[in-house]
């Protein structure tokens, strides 16, 4: 009988201590999602104060989105998307 896949889990006295091995973040496929979502969302765009604040939210919402998709479970995601213009400057 087939019952799905198997999780792993740490254990202690009060029960599950951590996500286990199958369900831990991996920050660098999030961060390659991350790069994708914005290549994908920002490569023709120019910027524009008027459309900044929507974009932002939109660029949030669909990183949030995708980290649902590799099904972390017991992780909240905080995501906070700044475009600001560069005007020959460099950001340090």
């Amino acid at each position: 009988q087939e019952s799905g896949p198997l999780h792993i889990v740490a254990m202690d006295r009060r029960g599950m201590v951590g996500p286990g091995l199958r369900g831990r973040f991996v920050a660098s496929m999030a961060r390659e999602m991350m790069k994708d979502v914005m290549r994908e969302r920002l490569k023709e765009e120019k910027y524009n104060v008027d459309r900044a604040a929507k974009a932002t939210r939109e660029i949030a919402d669909s990183i949030k989105m995708k980290l649902k998709e590799f099904h972390w479970e017991r992780y909240k995601y905080v995501v906070q998307v700044v475009i600001g213009e560069q005007r020959g400057e460099g950001i340090q």
